[in-house]
């Protein structure tokens, strides 16, 4: 049986939404024996460093990606492959703030698909449905 991986956590840096610290839902995951842990926190990457340095400290793949609001009330949880899917991740959450605002995050899904290279995202239609995450593969060495 592989190995389970949560590939969507929500640390103290999504407001309203998540609890533990990045070290202590790292601290979880050791204690678990998982050898990756995603987080993806609401609509930023606030801890993202803080995770990524702390996975690796711990010894466990760090798998960054956010949770982002669209419009119509949808959701989608994005993954981040390499070094360009990180870039096209923070230019998403970027466009998203500034054309929606800091409590107004808003985004359409047809312009977010557009950015894909280096992220990992569902169908254009499961994305549109609201619904799903893409667990596919990820690729070790991210930055």
């Amino acid at each position: 049986m592989p190995p389970f991986v949560h590939l969507h956590t929500h640390s103290y840096y999504s407001l309203l939404d998540g609890v533990p610290s990045p070290e202590e839902l790292l601290t979880a995951a050791k204690r678990a024996g998982m050898r990756a842990l995603a987080l993806t926190d609401h609509n930023g990457l606030y801890g993202a460093v803080e995770f990524y340095q702390l996975a690796k400290e711990t010894g466990i793949k760090p798998i960054i990606g956010a949770q982002l609001d669209f419009e119509g009330d949808h959701s989608l949880v994005l993954l981040v492959k390499n070094e360009s899917g990180y870039r096209n991740l923070c230019e998403l959450i970027t466009k998203g703030r500034q054309d929606g605002g800091h409590n107004k995050f808003h985004k359409r899904i047809n312009r977010a698909l557009r950015r894909t290279e280096g992220a990992r995202l569902p169908s254009a239609e499961t994305a549109q449905n609201g619904r799903g995450c893409k667990t596919g593969s990820f690729s070790a060495g991210f930055v």
